[in-house]
């Protein structure tokens, strides 16, 4: 029988809900983000919403409905006004969780407040510099915004972290379409 001390008895992940149909819930609704299923963001919304239902104090779930509501569309439910107020609610029960940060950087992004889209972007990297997530935002955000090479090399370090990261292998591969273009 195996018994761990000391500094092996640490998580290696913090607990994000004790919920367990809670969490499958957030699961489900992080596959329709991923995978950028615009007709399943509605039901995503619904999942999250559920989620919370069942653990109001889950920040991961609250920080995905922000994200949801910023990528979704208007036409399944999204809406920038409640992703903002996911994004700071998910920040007050956890402040050092870098996913709303990257939902605020979106927003801000999305909305051509750029400066805003930096500060946030790089506050989620500083939480997280090995997210993969926050790398990938931040590297459409670098490329959005006329920063090409900064931008491929976070995409670059997102795929190193997650080497399956759908959006990540989708917005490399498209740099790599443009470079051939010219």
């Amino acid at each position: 029988q195996v018994v761990l001390e000391g500094d092996q008895k640490t998580r290696l992940v913090p607990v994000a809900t004790t919920n367990t149909q809670s969490y499958t819930l957030y699961l489900k609704a992080t596959d329709a983000l991923n995978k950028r299923d615009y007709e399943a963001m509605g039901e995503a919304i619904g999942w999250l919403n559920q989620a919370i239902a069942l653990g109001p104090d889950f920040a991961r779930a609250h920080a995905q409905l922000a994200m949801v509501n910023v990528i979704g569309q208007v036409q399944y439910g999204a809406s920038l006004s409640e992703a903002e107020k996911q994004a700071r609610i998910a920040i007050a029960l956890d402040p050092k969780l870098p996913d709303p940060y990257n939902a605020l950087a979106f927003l801000a992004r999305k909305q051509r407040r750029f400066v805003d889209a930096r500060a946030t972007a790089d506050r989620a990297l500083e939480l997280a510099p090995d997210d993969a997530s926050a790398n990938l935002y931040d590297g459409q955000l670098l490329i959005d915004t006329g920063y090409t090479p900064q931008g491929i090399a976070r995409l670059d370090r997102a795929l190193v972290i997650d080497p399956m990261l759908p959006n990540a292998l989708h917005l490399r591969a498209l740099q790599y379409l443009f470079a051939c273009d010219t």
